[in-house]
């Protein structure tokens, strides 16, 4: 309730219907067993994290940093951006900071941020 207020099935039918109705999700593996999975959208400009979900089985692990640190040395090659959105009450905020990622906005869901080879210097 205090990260998405109120169930409205409308609302909920149309976040599924436009997040789960795009294709390139793939399985993330961690020691050939299943852990979670990611959605990574390649634009001329940016690289977008929409989904990095692990099961919580792997958490802390470091397996959510190594994809991202993936992404930053092809981003870094390709001169690109990377950004992503994280609900407001995600505890992963911390080791995005860490891993460089900076805020750059927000709404009542989410604080949207951005990495650069430049920001992580």
């Amino acid at each position: 309730m205090r990260q998405f207020g109120p169930w409205e099935d409308e609302v909920q039918d149309k976040f599924f219907f436009d997040d789960w109705n795009n294709n390139g999700f793939e399985i993330i593996f961690f020691d050939g067993n299943p852990c979670g999975y990611m959605r990574i959208e390649y634009l001329p400009e940016v690289i977008k994290a929409h989904q990095l979900v692990l099961s919580p089985d792997f958490h802390n692990l470091g397996i959510g940093s190594y994809v991202l640190k993936q992404l930053q040395v092809e981003a870094t090659m390709r001169k690109l951006l990377v950004n992503l959105n994280v609900l407001q009450e995600n505890r992963a905020i911390e080791p995005y900071k860490r891993l460089g990622f900076k805020e750059i906005g927000q709404n009542n869901m989410h604080k949207f941020m951005e990495w650069s080879v430049q920001n992580y210097l």
